[in-house]
């Protein structure tokens, strides 16, 4: 997550946003930390069984909007679209 974090800091600088960039970075995947998604992913999967797994981005950008508020919920749509495209 923090080398996530470095990159998309990186890119985010382009338009000023270096700061929230990196933290968005590191705060898009924390969901993996959850019960459910390590279950996931220590289950063997086969290709008849293969689950795309638990929401594991929105964790991201409840943890975004408790932490920046009115800045947070911009921040949580695209830590919540990171795999679904951007709203």
């Amino acid at each position: 997550l923090r080398q996530v974090g470095e990159r998309a800091g990186a890119f985010a600088a382009v338009f000023g946003a270096a700061r929230v960039g990196h933290v968005m970075g590191v705060l898009h995947d924390i969901g993996k930390h959850s019960q459910a998604y390590q279950r996931y992913i220590r289950t063997p999967q086969t290709s008849e069984t293969k689950a795309s797994g638990p929401d594991h981005s929105t964790a991201g950008a409840k943890e975004a909007v408790c932490l920046y508020g009115a800045l947070g919920r911009l921040m949580g749509f695209g830590i919540a679209g990171h795999h679904s495209g951007l709203m």
